[in-house]
Order: C-alpha cells, then sequence, then structure tokens
C-alpha cells in the first residue's frame, strides 16, 4: 500500500500516544519507513487542539521518521501540486455501513483526495467498529469549547 519513495499526509494522531502500541496511521507510515518507503509525511497541525503538532509531530521525530508539519488549509495546495502520494488518517469510530468518524477536517481530506486521485486510507483497531450505530448520520460529534479556536490551543483570549 505504500511505495516507495512514498510521500504521506497524516491528520488527528494516531500513534502510541492515542492508542496501545506504535499506533494505527503511524503504525502504518512506521513499517512503511522501515521497509524504506517514505519520503516523507506532511503532518497537519489538527486544529483545534493541534494534536498533529503537539502529538503526531513528536512521536514521529522520536521514530525517526522524515515529517513537515503544515497548517491544516496548506493540505490541498499540496495535493493540487502532486506533492501528496497518499492520506493516512486513524479512526475514533467506524459504524456498520462503514462510515468513519475522525478528527475535524478528515472529511476535507477525504473529499479532496478524492478529486485529485490520491489514495486515502483509514488505519483503526477493530474495536473502534461500532456494529450498532448504522452509520455515520448516527455518530453524535463531540462539541467543544468556543475557547480552543480562539487562540493556539485555545490559549489566547477570546475572539470578538
Amino acid at each position: 500500500m505504500v511505495k516507495p519513495g512514498s510521500r504521506l499526509l497524516t491528520h488527528g494522531n494516531t500513534g502510541g500516544l492515542a492508542t496501545a502500541g506504535v499506533g494505527t496511521a503511524i503504525g502504518v507510515i512506521h513499517h512503511a519507513h522501515r521497509q524504506g518507503h517514505v519520503e516523507q509525511v506532511w503532518v497537519d497541525e489538527t486544529r483545534p487542539l493541534l494534536q498533529g503538532g503537539r502529538l503526531t509531530a513528536w512521536e514521529l521525530g522520536e521514530l525517526n521518521i522524515p515529517y513537515r508539519l503544515i497548517c491544516d488549509s496548506m493540505a490541498a495546495t499540496l495535493m493540487a501540486q502532486g506533492l501528496v502520494d497518499a492520506v493516512w488518517v486513524g479512526a475514533d469510530r467506524i459504524a456498520a455501513n462503514g462510515d468513519i468518524a475522525n478528527k475535524i477536517g478528515t472529511y476535507s481530506l477525504g473529499v479532496l483526495a478524492r478529486y485529485h486521485g490520491i489514495p486515502f486510507y483509514v488505519a483503526a483497531p477493530h474495536t473502534t467498529h461500532d456494529a450498532a450505530c448504522p452509520d455515520g448520520k448516527a455518530i453524535l460529534i463531540e462539541q467543544r469549547a468556543a475557547s480552543e479556536v480562539t487562540g493556539v490551543a485555545g490559549s489566547f483570549g477570546t475572539c470578538q
């Protein structure tokens, strides 16, 4: 699935800090890197809490996997320029019909990847699958405090 020389894009945190062991999507990326297939990883900052910038970037660095941190809105330009070979993300929940819920921003990456003909993969443990949830419309999306988007990690005052 990961071809030699791949430039991968990831969103959210899918490493050992979020899951057991080496993680989900980062686990796949780590395995592909050990095989010499990863040129670099584009790491979305993953607003609002900067999971990519704070956690994924650190984990990739600890694994000696070359990466570049980007703002979330930069992914479209990278795809348009042919600089992304595949997108790898995790999942917070998978419905019975296969619909996937992940961090905000993952849906737009899926749409962009499809538009640009870029493979989009989800790596998740079996326990993420919820057979009692019929489809994505039934997945309750977490609503967070507005203060989380008014500054970096919600640390700078309020937006008026």
